[in-house]
């Protein structure tokens, strides 16, 4: 039996093998399992996703409201202070996205005297029609590649 492997070499060989057969059953696994969401990413990614919607998937509510602010504000329909706080302008052209539109709207039923400080998107309950609607025109999709978490999504999916 001069073929047959010695102790350590059988040690290490088996080892291997099952090393090799836990991993690529675990590659087969994620493929199956995350073969509708790669369907669903490729039809996203081939339409061009919004800018709003494509920070949330990333970066969650905080990143998409950061988003839409800059949009805001490139549009003229919002100024920032040096400070970080938002204030309405009379100027800016009518939002055609919904989620724009609330935000514009919630910044603009700020009292005169006072501002709209940046972090308060994400939590205050005047901003949740913009919330509802960047959450409800996001696809379903359980994404991993930023580490960001969407748990504070509503739907079964996140």
């Amino acid at each position: 039996m001069d073929w047959w492997l010695t102790d350590s070499e059988g040690i290490v060989a088996s080892w291997l093998l099952v090393f090799a057969l836990c991993n690529g059953l675990r590659g087969m696994y994620c493929w199956f399992r995350d073969q509708d969401e790669r369907r669903v990413v490729e039809r996203l990614l081939a339409f061009k996703p919004h800018p709003v919607r494509a920070s949330f998937l990333l970066g969650g509510m905080t990143e998409a409201a950061e988003t839409a602010v800059c949009m805001l504000v490139d549009d003229g329909a919002v100024k920032v202070s040096s400070t970080g706080e938002l204030r309405p302008t009379r100027r800016g052209r009518k939002q055609t996205d919904h989620a724009l539109r609330a935000l514009a709207e919630a910044i603009r039923a700020t009292p005169s005297g006072t501002t709209t400080p940046l972090h308060e998107i994400p939590t205050e309950a005047r901003f949740a029609p913009f919330r509802q609607r960047v959450e409800h025109r996001a696809p379903a999709v359980h994404l991993t590649a930023s580490g960001k978490s969407q748990s504070s999504c509503s739907r079964p999916r996140c």
